[in-house]
């Protein structure tokens, strides 16, 4: 409604957007059985809007026993593996940080990605996978979107080999013919190959 009918005005809302980049690291990817690893999942709003309603999903395999997390902000909970960030500024950045036990067994390959956030990311899709262009790559691959990143971890499997040798006369005369005996033994707890 101008004031003369020559004129008029047409009004835009710009819809919020943010750039959600996740980044995983892990701080021994090739731990020994039952050591304890940290995982660190840093979280960055690149904006220019804020970030509300964040949450990222890291669920550990079954290679892992969950022991304890640290996040900057927000909450954790292990049993479904959703860390409710909340709200992230415009440059902004946020930090879990994950504390497991390697176990004997299972899965190894930690994933981690935004799963939730009101706003629309300018190059992401929240909750879509880690593995986006479909290669097979999960670890620090640039073909993937940037809200999701992996850590494939190669555990060490412990061996013990214990070797025992004796003599059946340890005291011959010379000429005399002795016999001596090797034992080895592996008290595990993993299989040995390649043993000479």
């Amino acid at each position: 409604d101008q004031c003369e009918d020559d004129e008029d005005r047409a009004v835009l809302s710009r819809e919020a957007i943010n750039d959600l980049e996740l980044d995983k690291n892990i701080n021994n990817q090739f731990p020994l059985v039952g050591e304890v690893v940290a995982f660190t999942i840093d979280l960055s709003n690149q904006g220019p809007s804020v970030a509300t309603g964040v949450a990222v999903t890291d669920k550990l395999p079954n290679g892992y026993l969950f022991t304890e997390a640290q996040p900057s902000q927000g909450t954790y909970n292990p049993s479904n593996g959703r860390w409710n960030v909340g709200t992230l500024p415009a440059n902004g950045t946020a930090t879990l940080t994950l504390y497991a036990e390697v176990r004997m067994t299972g899965d190894y390959t930690n994933l981690a990605e935004v799963t939730a956030a009101n706003e629309q990311d300018i190059d992401s899709a929240p909750g879509n996978g880690v593995d986006t262009d479909g290669d097979g790559q999960v670890q620090n691959d640039p073909g993937d979107e940037d809200d999701g990143d992996g850590v494939i971890v190669s555990p060490e499997r412990l061996i013990d080999l214990e070797l025992v040798k004796t003599v059946n006369d340890a005291t011959p005369v010379a000429g005399q013919t002795v016999t001596f005996e090797i034992a080895i033994a592996n008290e595990g707890p993993f299989i040995a190959t390649g043993v000479a």
